[in-house]
């Protein structure tokens, strides 16, 4: 009876470690996608830096005004989330007054980020002068075209 306790112990063991393992390497690759989205982002960064003749000055600017605006999108997106969450469980047990007062909370919510994305692109305008801007307007269109085009191409 010891050695089949002793066993199922072990069986356990192996077990948990194996599903720790599993959950660290998932983990790790979650991370690498992010760090090779972080350079890719990068890169691109720097090519609109490139193209558009951005100054030192500028760049720092710029870098202190995506830190502003990054930090206020990124609580949006969070909160937005939980919403969404309780707007589920609000429907699934048939509270319409609920799930209406949520969706209304949800809908404010996406319209305060389209305010702080106008502000965003307006705190570029400040920084860029009006020939930059006019390119970086060029190349935000460009890559809205080339999304569109991935998306019509199920990639």
């Amino acid at each position: 009876m010891k050695k089949v306790i002793h066993i199922l112990s072990i069986m356990t063991i192996t077990g948990g470690c194996i599903l720790l393992s599993g959950n660290a390497f998932a983990e790790a690759k979650d991370h690498h996608r992010r760090e090779e989205w972080r350079e890719k982002r990068q890169q691109k960064r720097q090519q609109m830096y490139e193209r558009l003749g951005v100054t030192d000055e500028q760049k720092r600017r710029l870098a202190e005004h995506r830190k502003q605006h990054k930090n206020s999108s990124g609580q949006y997106k969070d909160q937005i989330r939980t919403k969404k969450q309780q707007l589920n469980e609000a429907l699934k047990s048939g509270d319409t007054a609920q799930a209406r007062q949520i969706h209304a909370e949800i809908k404010s919510m996406k319209s305060d980020i389209q305010d702080k994305r106008l502000e965003g692109v307006l705190g570029v305008r400040e920084i860029l002068t009006d020939e930059q801007f006019s390119e970086f307007m060029e190349v935000k269109e460009e890559r809205r075209e080339n999304r569109k085009e991935k998306k019509g191409s199920g990639k």
